[in-house]
């Protein structure tokens, strides 16, 4: 049976060892403006960098899907708990659970019709959204489009696009859409 595990458990063992961010890590900065094709006269604010998905009303979404089960994510609330010029930061409520699939299924497309396994009590992640260092639970994460995302951060890239730009088309479309070179 595929072992019950929490959001913030999961990504703590997935990340261990496999931070990829080191003191000379390199950065690009945002073209002007949040999305591709947007034009602005000025430096973009937060306001226009980031738009969190601050009323998740239960949303559900699959973080991955890995060795015959998935994880899943039951977004309860997300806050912003701090703001600069061009970072925010936010707490995220979730409640994550697993499902196995059967021999030769493909992931699930969506939550509908699979029996998901939750766990008892909710995590609770920190997300710095940020276009030079942004970050799951403390951990850089590397978003650009040269480089393919670690497996073992796929989860965090995920919840990150959803949690601050209300993005749920995958992490490789955040990336293009949002502008992201982060490396």
């Amino acid at each position: 049976m595929f072992p019950i595990r929490t959001a913030a458990f999961a990504l703590i063992v997935l990340l261990a060892g496999c931070n990829q961010s080191t003191p000379n890590q390199q950065v690009s900065a945002p073209a002007e403006g949040a999305q591709a094709g947007a034009e602005s006269s000025s430096p973009a604010n937060v306001n226009e960098l980031y738009s969190p998905l601050l009323k998740p009303k239960g949303k559900v979404t699959l973080s991955s899907c890995r060795m015959g089960g998935c994880a899943w994510n039951k977004w309860l609330s997300v806050k912003s708990i701090s703001t600069s010029e061009t970072e925010q930061t936010l707490e995220v409520t979730l409640l994550s659970g697993d499902s196995r699939l059967k021999d030769g299924e493909d992931s699930p497309a969506s939550p509908d019709g699979v029996a998901i396994n939750w766990n008892v009590e909710p995590e609770v992640v920190n997300v710095t959204c940020s276009h030079t260092a942004p970050s799951v639970s403390g951990e850089a994460l590397i978003l650009n489009s040269e480089t393919a995302v670690p497996g073992a951060m796929e989860s965090a890239a995920e919840l990150y696009f959803a949690a601050c730009h209300s993005n749920f088309d995958g992490y490789s479309s955040g990336i293009e859409t949002f502008s992201y070179d982060v490396k």
